[in-house]
């Protein structure tokens, strides 16, 4: 398994948003809708302090995929579970992840307390069933500081993308 190259994407592959982090000021963020597939693909400046390949000229890459139809779920989750009072229906404050299924694949979301340097709070979206396009972990997994899901509408682009792709949200439990 390769890195996407968003320069020549496979057909049917569609770059639905392009967007800087504000938080994490070196990525660069990629959603990409595939077939029955969510991609994102973030562009990172490389360090060249740290001794380590570089996935394209000054960048290295991560990436990770999701079912499709587990989009609505995970929009929920972190709207309803990780945003939202425990009175108001949010998870206690001791609760820090929510896992679910979706095409045969297992999906977990946790809240991050200090998603980057800078202390900010997020999410980490991770596909257990799915490793890592360099080799080098067990799973797929993307760090989305609240920042960016919220300032940067990264989050009504994951809600634009369900209503593209008629994809009901499901109730959360």
């Amino acid at each position: 398994m390769t890195y996407l190259n968003t320069d020549a994407l496979p057909a049917y592959y569609v770059v639905e948003a392009v967007v800087q982090d504000p938080v994490m000021t070196d990525y660069t963020r990629f959603v990409i809708s595939a077939p029955n597939t969510l991609i994102i693909l973030s562009k990172i400046v490389a360090d060249k302090r740290i001794s380590s390949k570089e996935d394209e000229p000054g960048l290295w890459l991560e990436q990770a995929e999701f079912p499709l139809i587990a989009l609505p779920w995970v929009v929920k989750t972190i709207e309803v579970k990780f945003w939202q009072l425990p009175s108001q229906g949010g998870l206690p404050n001791d609760v820090l992840h929510v896992d679910g299924g979706f095409a045969g694949e297992e999906l977990k979301i946790k809240h991050i307390p200090k998603c980057s340097d800078d202390g900010e709070k997020g999410i980490k979206l991770q596909n257990l069933s799915r490793i890592t396009v360099n080799g080098r972990g067990t799973s797929q997994s993307v760090l989305l500081p609240n920042k960016l899901l919220q300032q940067s509408g990264l989050l009504q682009m994951f809600k634009n993308l369900c209503s593209k792709n008629n994809l009901p949200y499901p109730d959360v439990k």
